[in-house]
């Protein structure tokens, strides 16, 4: 006859593989939060500090009085990409930690001034008019009359 074995796992050779799974499952779950608060502390949290960064690189070379206004900002957590308008034009930065997702801030510019092109949708340029404009007179005065052009001779007709 043949002795039935059993397939369960006898008690003292599984003690110590149980412990290392559940410390195995322990330290990877708690990994897993834990890069997942700091790719949410990259995207929503250090605002002020990059946005400090990025304004002061793209004023690099520009008068102490530079101001920048935001036409893009795109946020991901090993990175922030932002367009920024300057005096000396529009400019793309990109900012990022050290290390990846820890570390301080840094700002590099991506290129020379962005030129912008406008869209293949856009309305087509208004024609400049082949008319004098009329002119403006001065406050007190009536306007002058436009000229009104001449009466056709009798040749003409």
């Amino acid at each position: 006859m043949t002795e039935a074995r059993s397939t369960a796992p006898q008690r003292g050779d599984s003690a110590g593989a149980e412990f290392v799974r559940a410390m195995f499952n322990l330290i990877t779950g708690a990994l897993s939060i834990g890069v997942a608060v700091m790719c949410l502390v990259n995207v929503f949290g250090s605002t002020i500090e990059v946005d400090r960064l990025a304004s002061h690189t793209a004023c690099e070379g520009q008068s102490a009085t530079c101001q920048t206004q935001y036409t893009m900002w795109e946020r991901t957590p090993w990175a922030h990409t932002l367009q920024l308008s300057t005096p000396a034009g529009t400019k793309s930065v990109q900012c990022q930690r050290e290390h990846i997702l820890v570390g301080a801030w840094h700002c590099t510019e991506l290129g020379k001034a962005v030129t912008t092109t406008p869209s293949a949708s856009a309305a087509p340029a208004v024609a400049f008019s082949t008319t004098a404009p009329r002119s403006v007179a001065p406050k007190g005065r009536p306007p002058e009359p436009s000229p009104s052009p001449p009466a056709p001779s009798e040749g003409d007709r």
